[in-house]
């Protein structure tokens, strides 16, 4: 599996609330420098319900969109793919996404595989496609076996 790592100065906060729970990319380096990519559709982007919330500021919304890119793990590999996840509700169908969705200085037309050296680039920001050392926690399914007292399975 991959995870992010964020470029130089920027960093990623877990947001517990308002719901839903997702990680923030500040630009300020307060918080973790890398996180894991779920293996669920990971949507990059200024909404609030991306996996990855984007700073939102009138000059950003001209190169990030609200539904930038998403990247999905198929066989064991992760691919990106530029754009809404789904249906817009205004349009009534996917949309790509402002300024598009870059790897390695290539705009990304399809869905493309990211390995890990890669460099994703949406909008303004940069984030480098790394190994990921251990497979990622799935939060909601801890939490969610925890509310149902079978907890003791993790």
């Amino acid at each position: 599996m991959l995870r992010l790592s964020a470029s130089e100065g920027c960093s990623f906060v877990w947001r517990e609330s308002p719901a839903p729970r997702t990680w923030v990319l500040k630009a300020d380096g307060q918080g973790q420098p890398a996180i894991p990519l779920s293996p669920a559709p990971f949507v990059v982007g200024r909404a609030v319900d991306c996996q990855l919330v984007l700073p939102d500021t009138p000059p950003l919304r001209k190169t990030t969109s609200r539904w930038h890119c998403h990247l999905r793990v198929r066989d064991g590999a992760v691919f990106v793919e530029d754009g809404s996840l789904a249906e817009v509700p205004e349009l009534g169908r996917k949309k790509p996404s402002n300024s598009g969705t870059m790897v390695n200085g290539r705009r990304v037309e399809k869905p493309e595989q990211l390995r890990a050296g890669d460099v994703l680039r949406v909008g303004p920001w940069e984030f480098t496609a790394e190994d990921c050392p251990e497979p990622p926690l799935q939060m909601d399914e801890m939490l969610g076996k925890v509310a149902r007292g079978t907890a003791k399975e993790l």
